[in-house]
């Protein structure tokens, strides 16, 4: 494999394979896909079926108070092993798959960042530490993927949480625009490594989080680490300056903005994970990036039209329905997802399966949950092939948001706080006692 030497600028990098994706995503076919596995109408009722039941379980034991920490773990493991089952029988997937999380440790990391999270800002909330978790999962995928301990780095921890501390702060209307200039101002400095003094209590936060990452990559050994932060520093900043719609047509540049955005984004995350990583890894986790941009803009599509952003997703859909150009995300991604086949040993398959397998699942999910944008007869299409009916799929989500089964309440229930535990990673980075 060839390393990133300086025959090619991190910069340049970013740019060529802005260029690669781009020809990718026109290249992409807009026809119908085909699926592996269909499902008939009795086997969407069982699995319905199936779900109910552990749900009705679920609800019905969280609603006990536990005597002691004994019964906490036990419902905890007996949720973990009905979880594991529904998986094989719903999904399809095997046992061996279902078990990589636990072997790997990817559950316990997500209860480590969360502890961090609270140690780090006690005032943080379930939805800021839960956004932030998203980014932890995609950095310990991605260690199993380069043959590295998957485990919860400072600065993996740093990078996570860079994403809710910034948001937070940019997003507040208490700030003034002068205020936020200022603060991306500082943001820019310190990720180049300059002496900016903090200006207030927030960035300090800020610059506290980038003190980590130094403290696990010294700036001139680990070069490209900084400048994968950079990029994505640059690349939100330009993503920022999009207009409002409506946009006159070829007057901005979407498509290369959303998949700079993306690809920078889980780039960062490789190089934060590792240290520093070849060309083809470059090429394969920032493909995979632009992939999951897409995803969050598909997702996102309802909530931008309303607010006014502009994605490819809604420019499509104030020109009609998405069916084409999700066609056309779904044709992407098999592409993109066979990249992935430069990672695969024994350690990382099973891990790689689910994602293959689980992958069109969640764009088909998610196509029913902004099912306005798409015509009846292509929801039809894709209905046939997932577990359970489109109705099925609504009513659960109504019992468990009636039922308060939200990943926040059960998160609180596995992993509750009054047990925290101070951990490694804060002991020894935190620049100022902890509380």
């Amino acid at each position: 494999m060839q390393s990133m030497n300086s025959s090619i600028s991190f910069k340049e990098f970013v740019t060529s394979q802005v260029e690669e994706n781009r020809r990718l995503w026109y290249a992409a076919g807009d026809q119908l896909p085909g699926f592996a596995k269909g499902y008939s109408t009795e086997e969407q009722n069982s699995n319905r079926k199936r779900l109910n039941e552990q749900l009705d379980w679920l609800s019905g034991n969280l609603n006990k108070p536990f005597a002691n920490e004994a019964q906490r773990d036990y419902f905890t493991e007996a949720t973990g092993h009905r979880l594991k089952v529904l998986g094989m029988n719903v999904l399809g997937l095997t046992s061996e798959q279902l078990s990589v999380f636990e072997k790997e440790g990817l559950i316990d990391l997500t209860r480590q960042f969360q502890e961090q999270a609270r140690l780090f800002d006690p005032t943080i909330s379930m939805a800021d530490i839960l956004q932030a978790s998203r980014n932890v999962w995609t950095a310990n995928y991605l260690q199993v993927l380069l043959g590295l301990e998957a485990k919860l780095t400072p600065a993996i921890f740093a990078y996570s949480m860079l994403y809710p501390v910034t948001d937070n702060y940019l997003d507040d209307s208490k700030q003034t625009l002068q205020e936020k200039m200022q603060f991306n101002n500082h943001f820019c400095s310190w990720l180049r490594g300059e002496s900016v003094r903090a200006s207030n209590e927030h960035e300090e936060e800020v610059l506290r989080l980038i003190k980590m990452i130094e403290g696990q990559y010294a700036r001139e050994n680990y070069p490209q680490v900084y400048d994968s932060l950079l990029a994505i520093f640059y690349a939100q900043q330009e993503s920022l300056m999009i207009p409002c719609a409506p946009v006159q047509p070829y007057s901005v540049d979407i498509l290369g903005i959303t998949l700079k955005k993306g690809g920078t984004s889980v780039l960062a995350d490789g190089v934060l994970a590792a240290g520093e990583l070849t060309i083809e890894q470059m090429k394969t986790i920032f493909d995979y990036g632009c992939f999951a941009q897409f995803m969050d803009d598909q997702e996102d599509v309802g909530g931008d039209l309303r607010t006014g952003a502009v994605t490819i997703f809604t420019e499509a859909a104030r020109a009609g329905k998405l069916d084409l150009t999700m066609n056309r995300l779904f044709s992407y991604s098999r592409q993109i997802l066979k990249e992935l086949d430069g990672f695969i040993t024994e350690r990382s398959a099973p891990l790689i399966q689910i994602s293959l397998k689980g992958i069109d699942l969640l764009l088909i999910e998610a196509c029913a949950r902004t099912r306005s944008f798409y015509s009846r007869t292509y929801l039809a299409y894709l209905e046939a092939f997932f577990p359970i009916s489109y109705t099925s799929l609504n009513e659960l989500n109504k019992k468990i948001q009636r039922r308060n089964l939200l990943l926040d309440r059960l998160t609180q229930v596995f992993w509750p706080e009054n047990k925290p535990k101070v951990p490694v990673v804060l002991k020894t980075l935190v620049p100022h006692p902890l509380p």
